[in-house]
This record gives C-alpha cells, structure tokens and sequence, in this order.
C-alpha cells in the first residue's frame, strides 16, 4: 500500500475519537497474527506509538506532547470555534 498518489501522501497513523471522555481505561490491540495485547494509557489528546510486545515505545509526537500546555490548546480550539460559527 503506497499511502497516497505521486507526490502526496496519507497518514497512517489511527485516530480513534473520546468525545468528551478525558481518559481512557484500558486499550485492547488485536494484532494480525492474532496476539491481543491490553494497555493503559497514561493521558488523551496525543498519539502513542505501540509496537506489538512491546507495548508503548518512544515516539516522534513525544516531544510535542510534552511541551503542550491543554488550557492554551483548549481556549485557541473554543476561539476558531467561535469565530467559524460567528461567521454564518
């Protein structure tokens, strides 16, 4: 699978949405060969690399989690928001 066409490309990461939830319990993983693995995640709204028995492995989107601040990202995301339902 190539991900995309000449010159572009898609993200494979997975995305799975919590609504309004603000964590998570637990994440069971099926893998191909049929392992199941569970894991609990220590926060939301970021992406975690898993690799199968490995569990939670380092990763690129780390860095950027870390240096994150959720009121800063709350108040930018209610303010587009607003701004996107105020022009209608």
């Amino acid at each position: 699978m190539s991900g995309g066409s000449f010159e572009s490309s898609n993200d494979f990461r997975l995305h799975y949405g919590l609504g309004e939830s603000t964590k998570v319990d637990k994440v069971e993983i099926r893998w191909p060969d049929g392992a199941k693995e569970t894991y609990a995640l220590p926060g939301v709204d970021r992406y975690y690399a898993i690799k199968e028995g490995r569990g939670l492995v380092p990763s690129v989107y780390d860095a950027i989690a870390a240096e994150r601040q959720p009121a800063k990202a709350t108040s930018r995301v209610a303010a587009k928001v607003k701004r996107i339902n105020s022009s209608k």
